[in-house]
């Protein structure tokens, strides 16, 4: 098999991924699809010499997608969510963002006026994940706190610091739906909006 048609069948795999994932993370359902961790392993989720903006920002929804799937599968899978588990998602996604490729970190989108807007779109919609991904874990956190196997009793800092992050996550969602609606972005049955 030639190296690019083997990129081409990566590609529509990412896609795939991204497709179980995100809908899984959305509907707060994990389907009987069993994918292994090894798969979802973000080095397999890249593809070598990648440059293109748009192939970055496919990779950076695929991962985002992968870190709120694993979210949910956590979970899922245990009682309450631990100290360390939630510390663990909170890495996952603080490194996911610092490193972020430059061209996507919202304040260098108003600097590049070289962007499409449907790519400025779809670069919102990868912000949109990692604030929905950090409020979906302040959800988890308190809905684990409320259950019978509290884990984290003792954890409040822990908590005010997820309180803190999530507040700073529906501000900037907020943000961005301004955005969008000043861009003409959003239509009458938004799914973003939904």
């Amino acid at each position: 098999m030639e190296r690019s048609e083997w990129t081409e069948l990566r590609k529509t795999w990412r896609v795939l991924i991204f497709l179980e994932t995100w809908l899984s993370s959305t509907l707060g359902y994990v389907s009987g699809l069993q994918i292994s961790k090894e798969l979802l392993n973000v080095k397999n989720l890249e593809i070598e010499g990648e440059s293109d903006l748009e192939e970055k920002v496919t990779t950076e929804m695929i991962k985002i997608a992968v870190i709120k799937f694993d979210m949910l599968r956590l979970g899922l899978s245990f009682k309450g969510l631990s100290a360390l588990m939630v510390g663990t998602i909170t890495k996952d996604l603080q490194y996911w963002h610092q490193n972020l490729p430059s061209e996507m970190r919202l304040s260098e989108l108003d600097n590049n006026p070289k962007i499409s807007d449907e790519l400025r779109r779809t670069i919102y919609y990868v912000n949109f994940l990692y604030s929905g991904a950090q409020i979906m874990l302040l959800r988890r956190v308190l809905q684990s706190l409320h259950e019978r196997s509290n884990l984290l009793t003792g954890s409040e800092t822990v908590v005010e610091e997820l309180i803190s992050q999530a507040k700073a996550a529906a501000r900037e969602s907020a943000k961005l739906f301004g955005r969008l609606y000043v861009e003409g972005g959003i239509i009458q049955r938004c799914w973003i909006c939904m």
